[in-house]
């Protein structure tokens, strides 16, 4: 059995002047900030890389409190033969692997999905200072016909999804021979254990991603999300989307479930999405008139009125219904993606409800004044 790490706090801040006090986070300056609340652990691009008998790859992160790393879970994208690799925790230096803080231990015969390693001697990792997890190829064991490929996600929010708390030292590196090369623009794929048995579990379990295509007037997308706290003031909205042959509008409401009220609605034109983003991927945002969002339940949905043209909404995936990973999730089970073909029924995109929509919605900071 597994811990899941932090309750939700759905209230993020873009300003990275944070400080960690047990499960918790607060702001510590009294200078005006821009708050938020939605997912922006985007992707737009998953990057596999095929661990070959010349490849090593490692996975960067900062533990959000001191205490032991016992466990940590990599995903395999697709698994050829029956390749075995050494999983290490090392310190970090310049940005790569330095010293070997425990492991070895043999990720032997993995299988297609999440693969838990336990550490034998769990080794004390401190709050904010940067580690890194490695895989190294076992050469007795790696070949071209004995190999596995993992996954790292564009663009590196630098958040955990959870609870959307900002690590800005997560990242990867590789070794191809020739040296290890950081990519601090890469976000790891990758879930940690910590303390004891049952551990405490945090990090990023989304390790896949679906491009779900909004083309025509029966393709309604939403994520529902939770409003925790007093009433919050929404002064702006965004969305990560990117555009797909020159398409018209692209629409948007915030829909309060208890009553079925949309709180808010407007739209992008085609010609305000494409100066914004291109047709690349992109947040999508708009300064709107206030609208007050009290505590409960809400869906932020997209749709069309035109057929003409289409936008590419991802929704990023944990691939896997067993603990600890949709609760690792943005908001756990609480938040997740949902589609419906006429805008009034909806249904859950997964059966375990892991499944997300990145958007965020910018809040009045002068509602809250310190949080939490």
């Amino acid at each position: 059995m597994r811990r899941i790490i932090f309750s939700a706090l759905l209230l993020i801040c873009s300003d990275p002047l944070m400080a960690f006090d047990d499960n918790f986070f607060f702001f510590k300056s009294s200078i005006t900030k821009t708050f938020w609340v939605g997912n922006q652990s985007a992707i737009g691009e998953a990057l596999s890389t095929t661990m070959t008998a010349s490849v090593s790859m490692s996975m960067r992160f900062s533990p959000r409190t001191t205490t032991t790393l016992g466990e940590v879970d990599i995903f395999a994208v697709t698994v050829i033969g029956i390749p075995d690799y050494a999983i290490r925790l090392h310190s970090d230096e310049n940005g790569a692997p330095g010293t070997v803080l425990t492991g070895p231990i043999t990720l032997s015969a993995p299988v297609t999905g999440w693969n838990p390693v336990s550490f034998t001697a769990p080794a004390t990792v401190t709050a904010g200072v940067q580690f890194h997890v490695s895989v190294f190829p076992l050469s007795y064991a790696v070949d071209p016909g004995n190999y596995f490929v993992i996954n790292s996600t564009l663009p590196n929010a630098h958040r955990y999804p959870y609870d959307q708390v900002e690590d800005a030292n997560q990242g990867t590196a590789r070794d191809s021979g020739s040296g290890w090369v950081a990519y601090p623009g890469e976000q790891p794929v990758m879930t940690l254990g910590y303390g004891a048995y049952p551990y405490v579990m945090d990090g990023n379990p989304n390790a896949g991603w679906t491009e779900e295509i909004l083309a025509g007037t029966s393709d309604f997308r939403g994520e529902r999300f939770r409003v925790t706290t007093l009433p919050i003031n929404v002064t702006t909205v965004a969305v990560y989307v990117r555009r797909v042959n020159s398409p018209y509008a692209l629409l948007w409401r915030i829909r309060r479930l208890s009553d079925n009220t949309v709180m808010k609605s407007g739209l992008w034109s085609g010609t305000q999405a494409q100066t914004l983003i291109g047709d690349s991927y992109g947040w999508l945002e708009a300064t709107i008139t206030n609208v007050q969002l009290s505590a409960g339940e809400y869906r932020f949905e997209l749709y069309r009125n035109s057929a003409v043209g289409s936008y590419a909404w991802p929704r990023s995936r944990t691939l896997n219904s067993q603990a600890p990973y949709p609760g690792l999730s943005y908001d756990g089970t609480n938040a997740y993606a949902e589609s419906s073909t006429d805008g009034t029924t909806w249904s859950a995109m997964s059966s375990d409800n892991s499944d997300d929509f990145p958007f965020r919605l910018g809040l009045s900071s002068t509602t809250h004044g310190e949080y939490p």
